[in-house]
């Protein structure tokens, strides 16, 4: 919506914002625009963060569980696919964050930071599950 508007504008002022009218329409537009986008990443940020430690905790669960093997092998494995993409939608946020918060470099480095630690980590994290359930006494 507020794309379109920006385009309306262009159009009628050919291109210049040599009328006063046009800026300022630009301007509310362009700040429209704006608190649209935060208010999407905020969701986002909202919808993420809701129930952080339950990919993590359903995992370890799985791996902790005293299932029959094949059971408890396929729990682990679908656990372990969950926590990944968990993951993923997570270090994809942090990076919009990052991204949409340019103007702090070291609050936008550091999230660009752990981002690539929760990347990293994950799957190491999913290899020790499957290691501890199929080696349960080590």
């Amino acid at each position: 919506d507020s794309c379109n508007e920006l385009d309306r504008v262009n159009h009628q002022c050919g291109n210049t914002l040599n009328d006063p009218r046009a800026r300022q329409t630009v301007t509310i537009t362009i700040q429209k625009l704006e608190n649209t986008i935060n208010e999407a990443v905020i969701n986002r940020i909202i919808q993420d963060m809701a129930d952080i430690t339950s990919p993590l905790k359903q995992f370890t669960d799985a791996v902790l569980c005293q299932e029959a093997i094949a059971r408890k092998r396929d729990l682990v494995e679908q656990k372990g696919t969950y926590l990944k993409q968990f993951s993923g939608r997570l270090s994809k946020t942090a990076n919009i964050v990052a991204f949409a918060n340019a103007r702090n470099k070291q609050r936008s480095d550091s999230l660009l930071h752990l981002s690539s630690q929760v990347q990293n980590l994950t799957p190491q994290l999913v290899n020790a599950g499957t290691i501890k359930m199929t080696y349960p006494r080590k």
